[in-house]
């Protein structure tokens, strides 16, 4: 099974804006959606890549992407879903959808741009997933996130600053969660902070992130 990867551009938490890079092609496909309640009749095995983030705040957020930047245009499809995503219930969670972007935020409109702007989330786990509008549409694409919180990448529980490295300052963040009393540093996601905390982060760390 193909690997997402992804890369970070920029992750500037004072400006509450993520970058990062991405490419569906050769990944795993499932049935587009074509609505918040409805799957598309064509695009049913169509390339995608879904990246988690976490947002810190409730407010209002804005997700862009663009997918002109690196040599050629294809025509991407972008999902938000809530909570979680599942690629065999594609559905679930899904709170909006975009396919051609004509507002003003990206260097263009139309087929190659996908953006949903100004949606009221609550803090906590989403889902971005890019795909393509038919079956063979895939390829790389940019990707930036920006609204009332920060925004973090989130790649293990262990990667508490979403940096794609594990190191002190992830170990800094854990503890600055934990004696805010701040439910991101529940590793154990019993509804409480604890010892067990510790020990569950300091065994992540040990793991590593794939």
């Amino acid at each position: 099974m193909p690997a997402a990867c992804i890369a970070i551009v920029a992750a500037t938490s004072s400006a509450q804006t993520l970058e990062y890079v991405g490419d569906t092609t050769g990944l795993d496909r499932f049935n587009r959606p074509d609505g918040i309640s409805s799957l598309s009749g064509f695009a049913n095995n169509v390339p995608y890549e879904a990246v988690e983030i976490e947002v810190t705040e409730t407010g209002l957020y804005t997700i862009l992407s663009d997918q002109t930047n690196f040599g050629e245009r294809w025509d991407g499809y972008l999902l938000l879903y809530e909570g979680g995503f599942d690629a065999t219930s594609p559905l679930d969670g899904l709170v909006a959808i975009n396919d051609d972007y004509f507002g003003s935020l990206l260097p263009g409109t139309g087929i190659g741009y996908s953006g949903i702007e100004n949606i009221q989330l609550t803090a906590g786990t989403y889902f971005i997933v890019l795909t393509g509008y038919e079956n063979d549409d895939d390829g790389p694409y940019q990707v930036q996130a920006s609204g009332d919180g920060e925004i973090r990448l989130f790649t293990c529980f262990a990667d508490m600053n979403g940096d794609s490295q594990l190191n002190i300052f992830d170990f800094l963040e854990f503890q600055n969660l934990f004696d805010a009393g701040d439910l991101a540093a529940d590793c154990d996601e019993d509804g409480a902070l604890s010892l067990f905390d510790f020990l569950c982060f300091q065994n992540g760390f040990d793991i590593g992130c794939e």
